[in-house]
C-alpha cells in the first residue's frame, strides 16, 4: 500500500444559499448599530459611496441639460420655420410692389410720371485748345 498517498475525504461545503443568511444578517446588524463606520473598510465603502453619489449627481445634471438644449433646439428650429416664411412672404410682397405698373400707382398721386421720350446719352466736347 501507498502511505503517501492518502485519499482525501471531501467535506460537504454548505451551499451558498445556507451561508447567505449568516452574512446578510451580520452586515445588517453592523449597518443599524453603526459599528461598520468603525472599521477602516467602512471608511473605504463611504469614499466609494460618496463618489458613486457624485457621479451620480452629474449623471442627473447631465441628463438635465441635454434635455434642455433638446428643448432649445426644437424651439429656435420653430422660429426658424416662422422667420423662413415670413421671409418669403415679405419677398414675394416686395417682388410685386416692384414692378413698373405698381411703381407708377404709387408715384401718380405725388406728381411723378413715367417719361414718354426715351432716354439719350450726353456727350461732353473737349475744349479748343489755342
Amino acid at each position: 500500500m501507498n502511505n503517501f498517498k492518502k485519499k482525501e475525504t471531501k467535506k460537504e461545503v454548505p451551499s451558498g444559499a445556507e451561508s447567505r443568511p449568516g452574512r446578510i444578517m451580520s452586515a445588517l446588524i453592523a449597518t443599524l448599530d453603526g459599528s461598520f463606520l468603525s472599521r477602516s473598510i467602512g471608511f473605504n465603502n463611504m469614499l466609494f459611496g460618496f463618489f458613486c453619489f457624485i457621479l451620480g449627481l452629474a449623471y442627473i445634471a447631465n441628463s438635465y441639460q441635454s434635455e434642455n438644449n433638446v428643448r432649445r433646439t426644437y424651439k429656435i428650429a420653430e422660429e426658424l420655420k416662422e422667420l423662413r416664411s415670413e421671409y418669403v412672404s415679405l419677398k414675394s410682397e416686395l417682388m410685386f410692389h416692384s414692378n413698373q405698373s405698381e411703381v407708377a400707382k404709387i408715384a401718380a398721386p405725388i406728381g411723378l410720371h413715367e417719361s414718354k421720350e426715351p432716354p439719350f446719352k450726353l456727350f461732353a466736347q473737349a475744349p479748343e485748345t489755342k
